[in-house]
């Protein structure tokens, strides 16, 4: 499975990626990973995954976000999952990623939580 259809938009300094429809088996058709890389490369250290239009998903989803995941936090970042389906939430409890992940329901709420806990792990940084 591999998140194809995406939008990117911005709301102060987070980075908000909105998924799509279903997602789909690529090989090699891999934008959300690519958008990520770009991300990371022009210094965003915070990034919203609205899962609001994906329903399930399926081992190769969950590397997909795991992955993306890891190369924010690599970077000094953070990224958290915005409204996503119960059903997802049962699948990422049931593969123990949800303590990986944090969620949101909120738009606003999460963009708030970023904005401080990235000050945070700045600030935490700066002490060592």
């Amino acid at each position: 499975m591999s998140f194809t259809n995406i939008t990117l938009r911005q709301k102060g300094d987070v980075a908000i990626i909105d998924l799509h429809g279903r997602s789909a088996h690529h090989e090699g058709c891999r934008p959300f990973q690519e958008t990520i890389g770009k991300l990371v490369e022009a210094g965003s250290a915070r990034v919203l995954l609205n899962m609001a239009d994906i329903t399930s998903i399926d081992n190769s989803g969950l590397l997909e976000l795991l992955l993306g995941c890891t190369e924010v936090a690599r970077s000094g970042g953070k990224l958290q999952l915005l409204n996503v389906s119960k059903r997802v939430k049962t699948r990422l409890q049931t593969t123990g990623l949800c303590a990986v992940f944090e969620t949101q329901e909120d738009e606003e709420s999460a963009v708030r939580s970023l904005s401080v806990s990235v000050i945070a792990i700045a600030a935490a940084t700066a002490s060592v």
